[in-house]
C-alpha cells in the first residue's frame, strides 16, 4: 500500500485562487526544453530515498530516477536539498510522450509516499512560463523575476511550503515584494532587501497552473558589492526565440 502524506494536505484559499501546501500540480512546458520541479517534503525523511515516477495511476507508475540509483540518463536529474527539505527533479528534451501525470515520492519501506504533479507540453509558447528557473543574488540587494502567460491572467506570487501568497505589493516570509502586472502578459515580481533567509523555491500561479523558479541569496562580503539581479527583458526573450 502506499500513502499520500508527502506534504501537509492543507489547502487554503488566499486572494482569488486556492494554493495547496503540498506544492505545485500543473505545469506547462514547450516541447524540446526542459521543466524543474521542486518537491518539498517533511524534515524526518531527509535520509531517505527521494525518485521520480512516471504513470497516470500511481500503482502502474515507473520510476525514472532516484537520488539511491546511478544518474546514466540525460533525460532525468534528481538533487536532494536537505537543508530545505525539498527534492527537485529535471526532465529535460520534454516531448509529447510526456503529458501526463508524474509523481514527486520517498521511499518510506512499506508504504511510500507521494505527491502528483501534471505535465502540460505545448508546441509553441507554455501557458504559463519563465526564461530562466534559477536566479541568484546578495544580501541586502534585490531580484526581479517575470513570468509570462497565454491566456489567464496571473493572481499570484507564492513560496513553496508557504501558504501566504501576495497578488500585489506586500511581502512574503519576511522578503519585501512588489508586483507590476501593467504590460500584458507579463506579471513582473521583484523582492528586495534580501537575506539569506529569502533563498527557496517561489513560483507564478494562475490558478490552474504553476512555474517555480529557485531563488539563492547569497552572504554578502565586505568585498562584495550589493547586486540586482533581473530576468530578460519581452525584447531580450524574443531575440533568443
Amino acid at each position: 500500500q502506499t500513502a499520500n502524506l508527502l506534504f501537509k494536505s492543507e489547502t487554503l484559499s488566499v486572494g482569488l485562487w486556492q494554493y495547496t501546501k503540498e506544492g505545485l500540480s500543473k505545469v506547462s512546458v514547450k516541447a524540446g526544453g526542459s521543466i524543474s520541479i521542486p518537491c518539498l517534503y517533511e524534515p524526518h525523511y531527509r535520509d531517505h530515498e527521494k525518485y521520480l515516477c512516471r504513470g497516470g495511476v500511481w500503482l502502474f507508475c515507473t520510476i525514472k530516477v532516484g537520488t539511491n540509483r546511478p544518474q546514466n540518463s540525460e533525460k532525468f536529474s534528481i538533487a536532494d536539498d536537505k537543508k530545505q527539505t525539498v527534492f527537485t527533479v529535471t526532465i529535460n528534451d520534454v516531448t509529447h510522450k510526456n503529458n501526463g501525470n508524474w509523481w514527486c515520492a520517498v521511499d518510506r519501506g512499506i508504504t511510500d509516499i507521494r505527491k502528483k504533479f501534471q505535465l502540460s507540453v505545448t508546441e509553441d509558447e507554455p501557458i504559463l512560463y519563465m526564461i530562466k528557473q534559477e536566479v541568484e543574488a546578495f544580501e541586502g540587494g534585490s531580484v526581479t523575476v517575470i513570468c509570462y502567460y497565454k491566456h489567464e491572467k496571473v493572481t499570484g506570487w507564492c513560496r513553496l511550503g508557504n501558504p501566504n501568497c501576495v497578488s500585489r505589493t506586500g511581502s512574503i516570509s519576511g522578503t519585501k515584494v512588489t508586483i507590476n502586472s501593467s504590460v500584458p502578459q507579463v506579471f513582473s515580481v521583484t523582492m528586495s532587501d534580501l537575506t539569506t533567509e529569502s533563498s527557496g523555491w517561489y513560483f507564478c500561479t494562475d490558478g490552474q497552473f504553476q512555474i517555480p523558479v529557485n531563488v539563492t541569496v547569497h552572504e554578502s562580503t565586505s568585498t562584495t558589492t550589493t547586486a540586482t539581479t533581473t530576468i530578460p527583458s519581452v525584447a531580450s526573450k524574443i531575440q533568443n526565440i
